[in-house]
């Protein structure tokens, strides 16, 4: 009788996680295909889609959430273009599963954070190769594009007389197009910093989101700490520190690979080590007890010289992870 009973419980629970699974992966569904089809609501769907995995995972296990991403994928695809469903479940997809795998073992934030990322990372990646693969898209094809542009753009100066007035303050127009390509080649090359900055935004964003409307269904999830005690262990300023090196020698050496593959890595350290800054500041902020009308000004100041404040706050960022300024090691880490 009890073998009947416990058979009866697994079919009872097997056809509760279908159901669910099938009602959720409609769900998600349709929320990854009004973004296809509405660009601009892919600012929000984009986060959104991804939730009901991260629910199906929560409330049943990696299998079913697994399963659920797959029949999600193959009617995104059916119903949207082939390449940009996947695209769209390669980005964020593999995310969701990774998001719904970390809240299900209540890992912590920081360790979840980094492996959200990793899938957003690794995504990013994946979907770059396929454009590569199945649509041509190459970084020739795109200096080409660029340099097609940047031509277009100086005719249009020189139609509007923009050059002659440049001319007339010293600039000749040799000198003009000689500045716009070494920034076109700085922007093209540092395209993958960039986009891994924006996989990193998108796994913050989806991150935080995805906690509110959990949070909303009442289910827990391990506590965030205060910003001011966020910090990043001491090791991973290796990484800053061997892209620093690769690019001071690819500098010395003039081997362009080694100095782009740093200012990459380098440009991806940025964002975090400038939140990390932040949260010093906020830190001794609150220590101070400095007046709201003070840190106002503080923060109007920092965004009207933002290159500057971001190359300060992003140091206080970098040397905290040595020195340890707020005396948190052993603390509270993101």
């Amino acid at each position: 009788m009890q073998d009947y009973r416990k058979r009866d419980e697994n079919s009872t629970i097997k056809i509760k996680a279908l159901v669910e699974g099938a009602i959720l992966s409609a769900i998600a569904t349709i929320l990854a295909i009004i973004g296809l089809f509405l660009p601009p609501l892919s600012l929000i769907t984009n986060f959104l889609w991804i939730i009901p995995i991260i629910v199906i995972c929560l409330r049943h296990d990696m299998r079913v959430g697994l399963l659920v991403l797959l029949v999600s994928t193959v009617l995104i695809m059916m119903f949207g273009t082939p390449f940009s469903g996947l695209a769209l479940v390669l980005e964020y997809g593999l995310m969701g599963l990774i998001y719904g795998f970390a809240f299900r073992k209540k890992l912590s934030v920081g360790k979840t954070l980094f492996y959200g990322c990793l899938a957003a990372v690794l995504g990013t990646i994946l979907v770059i190769f396929l454009s590569f693969m199945l649509t041509g898209f190459s970084p020739d094809y795109l200096q080409t594009q660029a340099q097609e542009a940047m031509d277009a753009v100086l005719e249009m100066y020189e139609q509007m007389g923009f050059l002659e007035n440049l001319a007339e303050r010293g600039l000749s127009e040799a000198q003009i197009q000689s500045m716009m390509q070494g920034l076109l080649t700085v922007v093209i090359s540092l395209i993958p910093g960039f986009m891994v900055v924006s996989s990193l935004s998108s796994a913050f964003l989806s991150f935080f989101l995805s906690r509110i409307i959990l949070k909303k269904m009442h289910i827990s999830l391990p506590s965030i700490p205060p910003f001011q005690t966020w910090r990043i262990p001491w090791y991973y300023i290796w990484g800053f520190i061997v892209a620093f090196g690769l690019f001071l020698l690819g500098d010395y050496t003039r081997w362009k690979v080694l100095k782009i593959i740093g200012q990459n890595v380098m440009l991806v350290y940025g964002p975090i080590f400038f939140v990390i800054g932040m949260a010093i500041l906020k830190f001794y902020l609150d220590k101070f007890k400095v007046a709201k009308g003070f840190r106002f000004l503080i923060i109007l100041m920092t965004f009207m010289y933002f290159p500057f404040a971001f190359i300060f706050i992003s140091s206080l960022g970098i040397f905290d992870t040595l020195f340890d300024y707020r005396r948190l090691t052993g603390g509270k880490k993101i």
